[in-house]
């Protein structure tokens, strides 16, 4: 009888997991790349590293500003740590339309896998993705990826930190 129940629980608990995969699998077909017309207007693309070291861990976000609701244009915002170990933190940086073309250019050449989420059970897993946001007649077009393959995106952006000024370093240097 024991053995009986013991190879039930087992059976019950092997279905489980496969019922699980198969809800995983499924919650993962559903963030499929979309189909991103010709038309379409980049509108913000974000890329974020999340490890268990925080010297590892960045995130870069190019697009609205996030801390001036009312400023025009296109602003970059981002947290990580550069080559030398300098913590790097830029809050609504102005990209200028050359830069934010540039970038448009080079997310549209970028094939990325769609983002799936590391295994729940590793402690010490990183997890990185890419979102672009798009718009195509006045419909939001969101796409979200894994971030394997996006080291010219991560090092553009690196890029462009290094160059840009906030507006408080700005009013500094006038």
């Amino acid at each position: 009888m024991k053995k009986r129940l013991i190879w039930l629980f087992l059976a019950g608990a092997l279905v489980g997991f496969g019922v699980f995969e198969l809800q995983r699998a499924a919650s993962n077909r559903a963030e499929r790349k979309p189909e991103v017309p010709e038309t379409a207007v980049l509108l913000e693309v974000s890329i974020t590293r999340t490890t268990s070291s925080a010297d590892d861990s960045f995130w870069f976000t190019a697009g609205r500003p996030q801390w001036d609701a009312e400023a025009d244009g296109h602003f970059l915002n981002c947290e990580y740590r550069a080559e030398n170990g300098e913590f790097v933190e830029r809050r609504d940086a102005k990209l200028d339309d050359a830069q934010w073309e540039e970038l448009e250019a080079l997310v549209r050449a970028l094939d990325l896998a769609p983002y799936e989420s590391p295994d729940e059970n590793l402690l010490d897993a990183s997890n990185s993705d890419v979102t672009i946001t798009w718009t195509d007649s006045g419909e939001k077009i969101k796409c979200r990826y894994t971030a394997e393959g996006a080291d010219a995106l991560d090092a553009f952006l690196r890029e462009l930190a290094s160059g840009t000024q906030t507006p408080a370093e700005l009013e500094e240097t006038e």
